[in-house]
């Protein structure tokens, strides 16, 4: 049985988040699919307000404490979340952080995933780093066309590209001419663990394996 793992600061279960909810779609896809999923993050949502997260589950109100992990089945995908004292990107310790890359560094050791999945920061490189010695793929979800433009190019140790839409396929397809690695578009809620020709649109460099 397959395992994928999704990795970010970010929390899967905010609602304001499209790039959140559509990967936590995804991750049940692919749990009906047969497949081991888990994600880990940390309590931080989008935006400069604090996120009611009694709105997440009721076990989130009161807050559990400060650096502890609150558990929760979704849909067949395990969510850990990495409890922090507030719910803002910008508010984050400096400490928390670094526990957090330790509680990730230890999961991706536990779980010795086949994929990991993740769309944040290049705080995380040294995860994605480390997924590729234990073997896995590392796939990127893309979804902000900003960087299609010239500039330096930020991501490493990312094996495959998934895009929400053929129109940023097409988009990133120059691009991503240079960067090694495999391009995929969502075409459908079960695309991320399908094979191409049923629902993704692959431009892939030669000898690179299918996602």
């Amino acid at each position: 049985m397959p395992t994928i793992l999704f990795l970010s600061e970010a929390c899967l279960f905010d609602r304001k988040s499209g790039a959140a909810q559509s990967v936590r779609a995804q991750l049940k896809a692919l749990a009906r699919a047969g497949w081991q999923a888990h994600a880990l993050t940390m309590t931080l949502f989008d935006g400069q307000q604090e996120y009611p997260l009694a709105q997440v589950h009721p076990d989130l109100s009161p807050l559990p404490p400060v650096g502890s992990l609150w558990v929760q089945e979704d849909e067949g995908v395990t969510h850990t979340l990495y409890v922090t004292q507030s719910t803002v990107h910008q508010a984050v310790r400096p400490w928390a952080l670094r526990a957090f890359l330790e509680v990730a560094q230890q999961s991706l050791t536990q779980l010795q995933p086949d994929v990991v999945l993740t769309y944040s920061s290049p705080m995380l490189q040294p995860l994605l780093a480390q997924a590729q010695q234990q073997g896995a793929r590392t796939v990127f979800y893309l979804a902000n066309p900003a960087y299609a433009s010239a500039g330096p190019w930020p991501f490493r140790f990312v094996d495959t590209f998934l895009l929400p839409s053929q129109a940023l396929v097409d988009l990133y397809r120059k691009r991503l001419a240079q960067p090694s690695g495999v391009l995929l578009a969502l075409d459908g809620p079960d695309a991320l663990g399908a094979p191409p020709e049923s629902g993704v649109a692959e431009v892939a460099q030669p000898g690179q394996p299918d996602f």
